[in-house]
């Protein structure tokens, strides 16, 4: 392709590397702005931090020399030393593998085809003599670890359907009595989405002209909370297609008009709701049994009633299907798996019947877990398909339900917030402190930007808990919503989004302090 010559900035200062990740190259000193346009290193490393989980996996060693003389170029006689096409060209044949199965795209920003060659330095590095990195443990980091950015998916419901900034971020109970039933029970907008009249979705629902229509009309006016915005609790396009055409004469006739904001080509057509959630089938009253399956012997519930909702009659039925999940939950691609089998396979015992499962333990786990295991041809299973539950047997615990052990503060980041005890593992998985430090680090420059005063205080109570009579005291949802809210728009700027294992509407209240 064509050579598109860098243009050089114009003379300015050397100095020296402060970017974490760059600290450690044969060069000491850069300048900028560089050919990206940054001009400080916090805003080059802020950008160049989204790249930390492919260096982490070494899936080229020419990756970190590569990025770093784009980002922090070497200071040559006042002017940064442009990138070599070569190099680059290295560091993208070794990592397009990786990069290709999590499904993203090498950055047009950094298109090797972009650089010369003039630059480039001798050098007796092979590339085929460099071994291949474990993939399933490349993936498992580029699964659980916020890192490569994707560009956002757009919004499904029509502009006037989006919430109004002024609304609420508390999850509220569902009081309109003609959406009772229909699979949730609590919402943001209790008393409606901007641009629905609660009024006549309730007049169009008591019309009964569609078998699902109060799914598809209390779905969009007063939307399920606690999943944010993903497709799949957002009702189909076809089911919306359908409720339409039955309701067409029966509005007609009633002087009623369909929704203006309701544009079901505006809906997803996969992964979404298409009518009621499956029936749990009640069991009949049984005997309280302990649990004897020892994958699920230290869950934060001691005995278990069956036959469970896939039919197993006998703990040890039951055993040997969830014993194929060992793997997934050996390399810990999401805290909330194993509780979330259990609950499905050994479920608690509540005044002799199985507590039903609950949905969002189901797509926290789904989250983390299920890109794995597509990585390796695996769907998710169908029989444990999260639309077939409810939020009805959720609970929001103040503190963290996993084995773990409190111990004394050690990692410098957090060192100077009021609390001397920490918990782990953390609901990252995080082991140790020396973990969570590592993934602290990634976020540092976002830190140092000031973005928010709530940015550090949220992700200390992320990664390093306060110890709470032996347990880990669950992050505040609010403070979450205020760092986000903060730093969002800078993140938005570099095309870096909110990490999907902070996702705020994970969290709860119930341990926010005044």
């Amino acid at each position: 392709g064509e050579v598109i010559p860098v243009t050089e900035a114009p003379p300015a200062t050397c100095q020296a590397i402060t970017v974490r990740l760059c600290i450690d190259l044969p060069y000491r000193e850069t300048i900028l702005p560089n050919s990206l346009g940054h001009k400080t290193q916090h805003e080059a490393g802020l950008e160049m931090h989204q790249f930390a989980p492919l260096l982490k996996v070494e899936c080229s060693p020419h990756m970190k020399p590569f990025l770093c003389s784009v980002y922090t170029p070497k200071c040559v006689s006042g002017k940064p030393q442009p990138p070599c096409r070569t190099l680059c060209e290295q560091a993208r044949s070794g990592c397009a593998q990786l990069i290709r199965q999590s499904g993203v795209q090498w950055p047009e920003s950094l298109k090797c085809e972009s650089f010369t060659t003039e630059s480039c330095e001798e050098t007796g590095d092979s590339e085929g003599s460099q071994s291949q990195p474990d993939v399933e443990h490349a993936s498992q980091l580029l699964v659980t670890r916020a890192g490569i950015s994707q560009s956002r998916a757009p919004a499904v419901f029509p502009r006037q359907v989006q919430p109004g900034k002024d609304e609420s971020t508390t999850c509220k109970p569902v009081t309109a009595s003609f959406c009772q039933g229909v699979g949730y029970k609590t919402t943001l907008y209790p008393s409606g989405v901007l641009g629905f009249n609660l009024q006549q979705i309730g007049q169009i629902v008591q019309t009964a002209c569609s078998p699902h229509v109060d799914i598809l009309m209390c779905r969009v006016a007063m939307p399920e909370c606690g999943s944010g915005n993903e497709s799949r609790v957002k009702p189909c396009r076809a089911l919306c297609e359908k409720v339409k055409k039955d309701c067409e004469s029966t509005l007609r006739a009633k002087r009623l008009s369909w929704p203006t904001t309701l544009r079901c080509e505006n809906l997803p057509q996969t992964d979404c709701i298409q009518g009621p959630p499956a029936p749990v089938t009640q069991a009949p009253s049984g005997t309280c049994q302990p649990i004897t399956v020892p994958l699920c012997e230290d869950v934060s519930y001691a005995n278990t009633v069956l036959p469970n909702i896939l039919g197993h009659k006998s703990q040890e039925e039951a055993g040997l299907v969830i014993n194929q999940f060992f793997p997934l939950i050996k390399v810990e691609c999401s805290p909330q798996l194993k509780p979330f089998l259990c609950s499905v396979y050994i479920p608690k015992c509540v005044s002799g019947r199985p507590q039903p499962p609950c949905r969002t333990l189901c797509e926290q786990a789904r989250s983390g877990c299920g890109r794995l295991m597509s990585k390796f041809g695996f769907p998710w299973p169908e029989a444990l398909k999260c639309e077939s539950f409810t939020t009805e047997s959720c609970e929001e615990p103040l503190l963290i339900n996993i084995p773990g052990t409190c111990q004394t503060k050690t990692a410098p980041f957090c060192r100077d917030l009021p609390y001397t005890e920490v918990f782990l593992p953390n609901g990252l998985g995080h082991k140790t402190q020396e973990e969570t430090n590592l993934a602290l680090n990634e976020i540092l420059p976002l830190v140092e930007l000031g973005c928010s005063a709530h940015l550090k205080p949220f992700l200390c109570s992320v990664h390093l808990p306060k110890c709470v009579s032996g347990k880990g005291l669950t992050p505040c949802r609010t403070l979450c919503e205020q760092a986000r809210s903060g730093c969002e728009p800078l993140m938005n700027k570099f095309g870096i989004r909110w990490p999907e294992n902070l996702k705020c509407e994970a969290f709860t209240t119930d341990s926010c302090e005044e």
